[in-house]
């Protein structure tokens, strides 16, 4: 088996860029508590993985300001925190674990940083088929006061 150098043209490889403005199906796939790089200040830096539709497995990033010098930068961050925990269904998180592999809907738009194409999310929805299965689980499984690791 070899691999024909001629038949490949790194020209026609379609650049990756940003997906179009919309709202997509998503998984948050990683959710890390980072530095800045000024050490000044800290943010969560949040991988989204798109699972379903024509941009099916694309992913998306967003950082939110939990730390910072700049009081309005952690209003902002404290209020789109806020907007993704209800989403996921999070009412009081104890750490970025706690957000990973929610199912939800993002608002992505289309945006510029350092001269190249991205997206930034500017809303957060619940995903409609994983409220109807949480609600589902919480009808089907009484609450016993027992941790869910803790029911057999």
């Amino acid at each position: 088996m070899s691999f024909n150098w001629g038949d490949f043209n790194p020209e026609d490889e379609p650049e990756i860029g940003a997906v179009p403005k919309g709202d997509y199906r998503v998984i948050l796939e990683v959710a890390e508590q980072k530095d800045t790089k000024a050490k000044d200040g800290m943010y969560l830096a949040i991988t989204f993985k798109i699972i379903e539709g024509k941009y099916k497995n694309r992913k998306v990033w967003k950082n939110i300001n939990l730390v910072n010098p700049n009081e309005t930068a952690v209003e902002i961050g404290k209020r789109d925190l806020a907007s993704l925990c209800r989403a996921v269904g999070v009412s009081k998180p104890k750490g970025p674990h706690d957000l990973l592999n929610k199912i939800l809907i993002i608002s992505a738009i289309e945006s510029e940083y350092n001269d190249k194409p991205t997206n930034d999310v500017v809303a957060y929805k619940v995903s409609s088929s994983e409220a109807i299965s949480t609600a589902e689980e919480e009808k089907s499984s009484p609450d016993d006061g027992k941790k869910p690791w803790e029911k057999g």
